[in-house]
């Protein structure tokens, strides 16, 4: 490997833990073996991950160099960058509401904006790569579990002016700093769903024939993540991809991912160590590839 590759990995790595620790601050225990299975799993996705080059799929091989490759300067994911920052320096108090981890009561806590935005928001890279996404494959119909401060959403509503994003969030005061932004920038194709989102999903989505994409960073459980899979399959058509966030999460989000990666109707899947895409396409042959970004 690299020296170069190596440095922005283990960059990745190191971000990752801090990721952790401050989404789970008040549940230490929880949070160091959190950080203890990662470290575990850090050195086999080392192995295991693969350049470009690897991939031998021309579909496959396109998919790389458009969503991780393409670092083309864009103005609208510079907006989108300038918004994060000002999360990052406001120092203003904020209530957060919860259900992140599976609870069925939300969790609420006080706690700084700028703190909460750099516990919950994607990197730029991530943000990047979702950005790319949507603007390769134009989805019609994007579903997001997990608003939170609207970043990404408004990235995906940047990248495609024809998408219609259907934004899940449990914290209605999160929801209300990204509501603030899309108006700002006109971003009148995203709707949010407000509520628990295992409680208001099922209903939320019982008029949509299918969807060609989602992304799913919701609440990080075993069986949640397994849920989300299962009813979004439910409507699916052949181009559709699902993006889960957080797959290296704890053991048991990664289980859960495995099982997904194992599902009879999944093609192909790529994972990063952040992310996992699910693809449906028959038209693709059955392949885990591993990539090292």
């Amino acid at each position: 490997m690299k020296i170069k590759s190596f440095t922005k990995v283990n960059a990745m790595f190191l971000a990752c833990q801090s990721k952790c620790f401050h989404k789970n601050k008040n549940t230490e225990k929880s949070s160091f073996l959190k950080i203890a299975y990662r470290i575990k799993a850090f050195l086999p996705f080392l192995i295991y991950s693969k350049t470009k080059h690897a991939a031998h799929s021309p579909f496959l091989y396109d998919f790389i160099l458009s969503v991780f490759e393409n670092s083309q300067k864009n103005l609208h994911l510079e907006k989108c960058f300038y918004e994060k920052k000002l999360l990052f320096q406001n120092h203003s108090e904020i209530e957060i509401c919860d259900f992140g981890t599976g609870r069925i009561n939300a969790h609420n806590y006080v706690t700084k904006v700028s703190l909460q935005a750099k516990r919950s928001l994607k990197s730029n890279r991530e943000i990047r790569q979702i950005f790319n996404l949507v603007a390769k494959y134009k989805p019609k119909q994007i579903i997001e579990l997990g608003t939170s401060f609207g970043i990404t959403s408004m990235a995906m509503a940047f990248a495609s002016e024809e998408s219609s994003i259907l934004s899940f969030e449990g914290c209605p005061n999160t929801a209300e700093y990204a509501k603030r932004n899309f108006q700002k920038y006109n971003l009148n194709q995203i709707s949010v769903v407000l509520g628990n989102i295992d409680e208001v999903l099922s209903s939320s989505l019982s008029g949509l024939n299918a969807f060609d994409m989602a992304v799913v960073d919701a609440n990080h459980t075993y069986q949640n993540t397994l849920d989300y899979f299962f009813m979004l399959k439910s409507l699916r058509n052949s181009k559709s991809i699902i993006i889960f966030d957080d797959i290296h999460w704890s053991k048991e989000i990664n289980n859960a991912w495995q099982k997904i990666k194992a599902d009879e109707d999944v093609t192909l899947t790529v994972e990063t160590w952040n992310y996992g895409f699910v693809f449906f396409n028959s038209d693709l042959s059955k392949q885990d590839f591993i990539i090292r970004k």
